[in-house]
């Protein structure tokens, strides 16, 4: 055989080779998830393609993950290492996360850095928090919806856990949890709120004669508003903050408004033994009720009111503040249209 039939022979082969390794390619990605890259986006519309995507997430790098349908899944995990932003892709409103009872419906673990820009997080009336950022995770929302979750035990729509969570838009509403905070729950770490809102959550009463805490916002860390709205929040039965419950910590109130809520003790906030309060000139709590404490109530806690407003809150004794056995400072700020049976803008009890 001469040597041009032998190299014909030998490139047939290889023809034959080729032609069977594109063909199993083929196959093969028929079965293996490949998102679809457009402009900087991955899409997805189930959960395994969804948690696909976040686990093989470059370390260190911000995977941005656009959502094209409702998702209903169990926890959503954000591992660490990962930084990850959701949207929703099509311009036609929030698409949805959809937690199954029992579990919250995302995560974020020590080291993983998770940002919500444009999606709805909910249960859709099964028990589950929305959000848990563990100790060393981050969670940022730029917009988007958290609402509709039921927690049993504090943080219906946010319970950070030693982590951080800064809110520069969107909304957090009409969630619950059972005794303490429908809102956002800071049992410990860090709550920085720039803006969005935290509006109609409920702090459940926990059980005969006794009351939630916290129906917007319940901190035991620091807390620093900056902007946005508290509104129409309730701590349910005997309940204790209506807009914001701080039981340990640092409030800071230097910004936005806490306005429109209900609780019998401290209808706009409540400041209790071991938490200190500090109100700044931006800072408005306006039209907050409850039997004693419209708009602020201490109880053996620390209110520092360096400027702000105190304004049209109403109570039964202590309209603006109603003060028992606290520390109140005052070096500025002002109180207007306050009602009261006893002490329209401040009342001590010792």
């Amino acid at each position: 055989m001469s040597v041009k039939s032998k190299t014909g022979s030998h490139r047939k082969s290889l023809v034959i080779v080729s032609l069977i390794l594109v063909v199993a390619v083929l196959v093969c990605s028929l079965f293996v998830y490949r998102p679809l890259m457009d402009d900087g986006f991955i899409r997805v519309k189930t959960a395994n393609e969804l948690r696909d995507a976040i686990n093989n997430a470059e370390v260190g790098v911000q995977l941005n993950i656009a959502l094209t349908e409702d998702i209903s899944l169990g926890t959503l995990v954000i591992p660490a290492g990962a930084d990850i932003a959701l949207t929703s892709s099509g311009g036609n409103g929030f698409f949805k996360l959809i937690g199954v009872s029992g579990v919250s419906v995302i995560t974020v673990e020590r080291g993983g850095r998770l940002t919500l820009d444009g999606i709805t997080v909910t249960h859709g009336g099964a028990d589950g928090a929305g959000v848990v950022v563990e100790a060393g995770g981050v969670l940022i929302m730029n917009d988007g919806k958290i609402s509709g979750n039921l927690a049993g035990n504090g943080g219906g729509g946010v319970t950070v856990r030693g982590g951080v969570f800064e809110m520069y838009g969107g909304v957090i509403s009409d969630n619950t949890a059972i005794g303490c905070s429908g809102g956002v729950n800071v049992p410990w770490g860090y709550f920085s709120m720039y803006g969005g809102e935290i509006v109609g959550n409920t702090g459940f009463a926990t059980g005969w004669n006794e009351g939630g805490t916290g129906g917007g916002v319940s901190s035991g860390g620091t807390f620093v508003m900056m902007g946005g709205v508290i509104a129409n929040n309730v701590a349910n039965g005997d309940g204790s903050g209506g807009g914001v419950y701080s039981y340990a910590g640092v409030f800071e109130m230097r910004g936005g408004e806490i306005s429109g809520n209900t609780a019998v003790w401290g209808g706009g906030v409540y400041i209790t033994t071991q938490a200190t309060f500090n109100l700044y000139d931006d800072g408005v709590i306006i039209n907050n009720k409850a039997t004693d404490g419209g708009g602020v109530f201490i109880y053996y806690g620390e209110f520092n009111m360096l400027g702000g407003l105190v304004s049209d809150n109403t109570a039964h004794q202590g309209g603006g503040v109603c003060n028992w056995y606290g520390t109140f400072n005052r070096s500025g700020g002002e109180f207007s249209g306050n009602t009261a049976n006893i002490g329209k803008d401040i009342h001590n009890v010792a």
